[in-house]
């Protein structure tokens, strides 16, 4: 059901919207692959200024849905995203639990409007496969690896990479040049309030805690869809209303302000609204709780 509800939001909004979707960059990648042209070519997309940032095995990973129609695949994308973080929560949670949250939430609205990862990279981290997502969204995966490291998703993570260097062999290199010519991602330490997330090094044996400090201090697009992994850091349907509301309060402040000059202005503005918004509160959820690990807590 919640896979049907976010494709038909995502269909809905493209069909009505002129312009591409973020997952077109993977869709138009996908096709090139196939193809065999080169994904990292620039333009991938009529009216589309951006080079390909996602990493190979993005596009290797979901190469099937280049063989159907554009809005077709940003609603299948958006199924696949959604289905994996509900799927995920009731397989971890047989109970009521507040990351039911992250279905009505801000990050997750945004990210099924604009054709974002962070559903599938956040459901993805709380089941077995973890490691493919990691692969293909590494400035989501990365902190989610920080939080819980497993060794099944890193040979996982890098099994496939491996596997993408063997169908193209130049796309480490081509990456780089395409990630290098970008300059509008931020670090949320660098900016605004973000300097409060270091205090989190106090509760450095908590998953939650380096999960909010590498959230931090890796840069990537900081608009709100990118903070639905801060949903894991509550405890309690309280602190999760907490988040909840403040991210809410961060879209419509974005939403109020745009259209921006640019895509840098856009990341900027959105990241001085999650640095003073959504990071504080987060932070002292965790100085709230002790130094110990979930294992040694309970034992």
């Amino acid at each position: 059901m919640v896979a049907a509800a976010a494709a038909a939001v995502s269909l809905s909004v493209h069909l009505r919207s002129p312009g591409h979707s973020d997952f077109a960059q993977i869709w138009a990648a996908g096709r090139l692959l196939l193809a065999r042209g080169a994904p990292y070519r620039f333009p991938l997309l009529q009216d589309w200024p951006l080079p390909l940032v996602y990493p190979l095995p993005a596009v290797v990973a979901l190469l099937p849905l280049a063989f159907v129609p554009e809005h077709a695949a940003d609603a299948a994308f958006a199924a696949v995203g959604a289905g994996t973080l509900a799927y995920a929560i009731a397989r971890t949670s047989p109970r009521p639990d507040p990351r039911w949250l992250m279905l009505v939430s801000a990050p997750f609205v945004d990210a099924l409007i604009i054709g974002q990862w962070s559903p599938l990279v956040v459901g993805a981290s709380m089941l077995p496969w973890a490691g493919v997502a990691y692969a293909c969204k590494p400035t989501t995966g990365l902190p989610l690896f920080c939080a819980r490291p497993a060794l099944r998703d890193a040979v996982v993570a890098l099994s496939l990479t491996a596997i993408t260097i063997v169908i193209r062999p130049a796309w480490p290199l081509e990456w780089w040049r395409s990630i290098s010519a970008v300059n509008y991602a931020a670090v949320p330490l660098l900016v605004g309030a973000g300097p409060v997330a270091l205090l989190a090094l106090l509760r450095w044996r908590r998953p939650e805690a380096r999960l909010l400090l590498a959230l931090a201090a890796v840069p990537h697009t900081t608009l709100v869809y990118e903070a639905l992994p801060l949903a894991l850091v509550p405890e309690s349907w309280t602190e999760s209303v907490i988040v909840w509301a403040a991210c809410w309060v961060v879209l419509v402040a974005e939403r109020l302000h745009g259209p921006f000059v640019s895509q840098a202005a856009a990341i900027r503005y959105g990241a001085l609204w999650l640095t003073s918004v959504v990071y504080p509160p987060c932070v002292a959820m965790v100085l709230r709780r002790r130094n110990t690990s979930p294992r040694s807590r309970s034992s």
